[in-house]
């Protein structure tokens, strides 16, 4: 199997199941993030996370083209930079996490990153 195919399928099935969950469970959601953004430790963790797995990502498919390969590199390095930015300046990720879990910015974001999961199924699965 391609393995922009795979990476397609599998960020697909988890940006659907991520926000579908997040639309369902918006207040214990809310009460999370603000709970999580409050320990730095979390944060740089989190971080640390993010930039191995986008690294693994950008190293094994930093192919950029405007169809669904290019959306999972973006994807890619946008882990990168937010594992980065998260290990670097952790104090105010962290202030920034508290106004996100807030509200409408949290459902504007969902709703984004679900068009990009349903369209990364599709590219994957049925393309």
């Amino acid at each position: 199997m391609n393995i922009s195919i795979y990476l397609a399928r599998v960020f697909g099935i988890y940006l659907v199941v991520a926000c579908v969950a997040k639309f369902l469970n918006k207040k214990h959601l809310s009460k999370i993030l603000d709970d999580f953004s409050k320990s730095t430790g979390l944060v740089v963790f989190s971080g640390f996370m993010h930039l191995f797995l986008g690294l693994l990502i950008v190293v094994a498919h930093n192919v950029w083209t405007s169809d669904f390969r290019g959306l999972v590199t973006l994807m890619g390095w946008m882990g990168v930079m937010k594992g980065g930015l998260r290990i670097l300046v952790s104090t105010k990720i962290g202030h920034f996490g508290k106004e996100f879990a807030g509200g409408k910015k949290l459902v504007l974001w969902g709703l984004v990153w679900l068009a990009a999961g349903i369209y990364l199924l599709y590219s994957g699965f049925v393309v």
